[in-house]
């Protein structure tokens, strides 16, 4: 079989359509990355799939991809962020995003979403785990 010689992490957020260039742009040149761009999405409702495409001898050479992939993302959301936008776009939170809610969201607002959960479903019964962390 054919080996591919790039490796992509994918990212999802949601900002105004005007800002989409400003925010790949930034998000590009503050890590200095080895990377292509692309992105994938709906400019009308401005939800951007933001794909970093790294070579893959750079990808391979990493000590912890995982970790570094992780990192890129953040930044990405905290770029979004500062655009007055969102880390979840069009999918939500699920399980995957629980972790970024305690860095986007206040102790206040997550208090608040907490208690109108139980308010909601006192059992604990609905989607338990996602959206709100335990």
């Amino acid at each position: 079989g054919k080996t591919n010689p790039r490796q992509t992490c994918g990212h999802r957020y949601s900002v105004s359509g005007a800002k989409i260039p400003g925010v790949r742009v930034q998000s590009t040149h503050s890590r200095g990355l080895p990377t292509r761009l692309t992105l994938r999405g709906s400019h009308l409702q401005a939800n951007v799939h933001f794909l970093t495409i790294f070579p893959r001898d750079f990808w391979s050479g990493l000590e912890d991809p995982l970790a570094y992939a992780a990192s890129v993302r953040r930044s990405v959301y905290d770029i979004a962020n500062q655009h007055r936008g969102t880390f979840s776009a069009e999918h939500g939170i699920g399980q995957s995003l629980t972790s970024e809610m305690t860095h986007f969201k206040s102790t206040v607002e997550l208090d608040l979403m907490r208690k109108i959960k139980s308010l909601l479903d006192p059992k604990g019964l609905m989607n338990p785990g996602k959206v709100l962390a335990r």
